[in-house]
């Protein structure tokens, strides 16, 4: 049998693990790709290997790995790609400047939960901002437990709901403390219906009326009847309509004889806006001056503090209206006298009834309702009542308009020629003065 060296058989059991034979050699040391090393490609993390290297960079310009957006130079916290690489959302805390006011990363007192200031007003419920609920722009403050968070800082109460809080607050409060301006407006004598509407927020109105005076006879001793004031405390609705009407002076008498009457005062008039008498302070009835063909002397009526209206003096005097009916005309056949004053709701009970002889006849002060006019005189030569009802003139003073009218003045020297004109008040905490203005009457509404 043949045998082998010793020396052949040591060489081989050395070489057992040798490349590609199948052994568990340690890899050789060396270059090789792929071999575990520091070589490119070799899934180590070496550039261009594809195995998370330097490769990605937020600001390059080029969007990668886990990027939204790269916009290079451009990526900013105020743009829509932001300097992270993400795009900009309402809610992130950043303030996309194109697109957002405003980014509290959520609701908070001074931003919405959609990135819009949060503001009373902007139809928003935002709770944060302290707001139970929110009316719209064009209804703003409907809802009386809204927490109103605005700039409550108003010059005037405009009513525009567009300012925000306008119904709550007004003008002069804050959201705190809510108040009202205070306010006033005077209307004068226009000859015709004046109108005023209720300001917002405004739920009580003091109003004060004078009555205008009568016209005077020819001489300085015997004046017209003065016009009453009348002042009152109201509860009012903001945007309701009043009506007004403030009377205007008799005028005086321009002879001795037949035309020696002054015509009856204006009384001044408040309606609600359903037409009904507020206040209404009464005018002042016309002096007598007859000095030819009898003597026949007396001032005018005072306007009145009572509702019903003060009789002509002297004999066959009107009688004065009552519950807002006009006041009589004298009942004579020779000159036209004077003409009863209108009240609220009638007008003056019938024209003179001289003789046609003297021109036609004097007619009566008209109903508030219908107008107000003052008794338009005839063409004998009689003077026009006031503006709100007076009566006309004749050779004998007109009554004084009024709620009730007064009667026109009678035939014989007494205390009094036509009668002053009723008043009404309607009000809380009144202060009313019969006699007390001369001249036009006048309104003055305060709150």
């Amino acid at each position: 049998m043949r045998r082998t060296p010793l020396a052949l058989l040591l060489t081989c059991l050395v070489c057992t693990a040798c490349p590609g034979g199948g052994d568990e050699t340690p890899a050789q040391t060396g270059s090789e790709t792929g071999d575990g090393d520091d070589d490119p490609g070799d899934g180590d993390g070496d550039p261009g290997d594809g195995d998370a290297d330097s490769g990605d960079v937020c600001g390059d310009g080029v969007v990668t790995g886990d990027e939204e957006c790269d916009l290079g130079d451009a990526n900013a916290d105020t743009g829509e790609c932001t300097s992270s690489c993400t795009m900009a959302v309402c809610g992130d805390g950043l303030v996309y400047a194109e697109a957002e006011a405003c980014d509290g990363a959520g609701e908070t007192a001074d931003c919405n939960a959609n990135c819009t200031v949060a503001a009373c007003g902007d139809g928003i419920v935002n709770p944060s901002a302290g707001e139970s609920c929110e009316g719209t722009v064009d209804n703003n403050g409907s809802c009386d437990m809204c927490q109103l968070n605005c700039d409550a800082d108003y010059a005037n109460c405009n009513n525009n709901p567009a300012d925000g809080c306008e119904i709550l607050l007004c003008a002069g409060g804050t959201c705190d403390n809510p108040q009202l301006q205070p306010g006033s407006v005077e209307f004068d004598y226009t000859g015709a219906l004046e109108f005023f509407t209720i300001p917002a927020c405004v739920k009580t109105l003091t109003i004060e009326a004078l009555g205008a005076s009568g016209g005077s006879g020819m001489n300085v001793g015997y004046p017209g009847g003065f016009g009453a004031r009348i002042k009152g405390d109201f509860d009012v609705n903001a945007g309701d309509e009043l009506t007004l009407l403030v009377g205007g002076a008799g005028l005086d008498a321009t002879d001795e004889a037949a035309q020696g009457g002054g015509s009856g005062g204006g009384g001044s008039f408040v309606a609600d806006a359903n037409g009904d008498p507020m206040l209404v302070a009464g005018g002042g009835g016309g002096a007598n001056y007859v000095t030819m063909g009898g003597t026949l002397l007396a001032p005018g009526g005072d306007g009145r503090t009572e509702q019903a209206g003060q009789p002509g003096g002297g004999d066959n005097g009107g009688v004065g209206g009552n519950n807002g009916s006009g006041g009589g005309t004298l009942d004579w056949a020779g000159w036209h006298g004077g003409t009863g004053g209108g009240g609220f709701l009638g007008a003056g009970l019938g024209p003179s009834n001289g003789n046609p002889d003297e021109g036609s006849p004097n007619q009566p002060g008209e109903a508030f309702v219908d107008g107000g006019a003052g008794g338009m005189a005839g063409d004998g030569g009689g003077r026009n009542g006031g503006f709100g009802g007076g009566g006309a003139a004749g050779f004998c003073g007109g009554g004084g308009g009024g709620y009730s009218g007064g009667g026109a003045a009678g035939t014989a020297t007494d205390v009094v020629g036509g009668g002053g004109g009723g008043s009404i008040n309607l009000g809380d905490n009144q202060d009313n003065q019969a006699g007390n203005n001369s001249g036009d009457g006048m309104i003055t509404l305060s709150w």
